[in-house]
């Protein structure tokens, strides 16, 4: 069986736009928390966490 997890050179350049996207995704949770009426600090901890779960997941994948 083949593995279809990717290189080690790759899996960085992955890793870089997973998480340039991760953090788009957590501004605009931000921006949608700040409309939707909580307050700046709280906007901000859902982009964190937003971005740090993204993160996350993709860094559970077997680094092969």
């Amino acid at each position: 069986m083949t593995s279809t997890a990717p290189t080690t050179s790759s899996r960085r350049l992955w890793l870089a736009v997973f998480v340039l996207a991760a953090a788009a995704v957590g501004a605009v949770a931000g921006l949608l928390a700040v409309a939707g009426g909580t307050n700046v600090p709280t906007a901000i901890l859902t982009g964190t966490v937003a971005l740090l779960l993204a993160l996350a997941h993709y860094l559970s994948g077997s680094p092969r």
